[in-house]
C-alpha cells in the first residue's frame, strides 16, 4: 500500500486509509445481477461451507466475482469470519437490543483473542499487511473457538444493556 501522507486533519486521513483498504479488482455490478450467486454461496452454514461454494463456481456471469470474494474472504481473520457468520445467523431473529447486548460480549472477545490487534499491527501500526490470524486457516477453526463470542459476561439483570430495547 502505497503512503498515505498522513495529515494533520484526522477525518480525511481516515477516510483515505478506508478507501485505500477497500476491495479493488472488479468494477462494481449491479447487486441485483448478483443476487443469485450471493444468495446460493452465502446460504450454507459455515464459512468453509461457502468458500468451498464460491471456489467451486463455474458460470461465467458469476467466476470473476466468486473468484474475488473467496480471495478477499482467505485474507481475513477466519475465526472472525466464522463468528460474523454466527452473528448474522443468529441476528436475524432477535430484537436489536438483544443483537447489541450480544456483540457487546462479542467486542470483547475480539480484544481478547486477539485477531482485532493483530489486524490494527498489520494494516496500522507496522504496515507490514501480513497479519498473523489465530488460527491461520479457516480449515482449523473450531465451534470452541466460536463459542466464547457468544458467552455474556453478565447475568441478563447486571448486563450494562439489560433494559435497552428499541420499540
Amino acid at each position: 500500500m502505497a503512503d498515505l501522507n498522513w495529515t494533520d486533519d484526522r477525518p480525511a486521513d481516515l477516510k483515505r486509509f478506508i478507501h485505500a483498504r477497500a476491495a479493488v479488482g472488479l468494477t462494481a455490478p449491479d447487486l441485483s445481477l448478483l443476487r443469485p450467486a450471493i444468495d446460493d454461496h452465502f446460504s450454507r452454514p459455515t464459512v468453509r461451507a461457502i468458500l468451498a461454494s464460491l471456489e467451486t463456481e463455474s458460470r461465467p456471469e458469476y467466476l470473476d466475482w466468486a473468484q474475488l470474494s473467496a480471495k478477499l474472504m482467505r485474507s481475513r481473520s477466519p475465526l472472525m469470519l466464522s463468528a460474523t457468520l454466527r452473528q448474522l445467523q443468529r441476528g436475524k431473529d432477535m430484537s436489536l437490543g438483544a443483537c447489541f447486548r450480544m456483540e457487546l460480549a462479542m467486542v470483547q472477545q475480539c480484544f481478547e483473542q486477539g485477531d482485532f490487534l493483530e489486524g490494527v499491527r498489520a494494516l496500522i501500526i507496522d504496515k507490514d499487511n501480513s497479519p498473523q490470524w489465530t488460527p491461520g486457516r479457516i480449515e482449523d477453526v473450531t465451534d470452541a473457538m466460536v463459542d466464547p463470542f457468544f458467552r455474556s459476561r453478565w447475568s441478563a439483570a447486571a448486563h450494562p444493556l439489560a433494559n435497552f430495547e428499541i420499540l
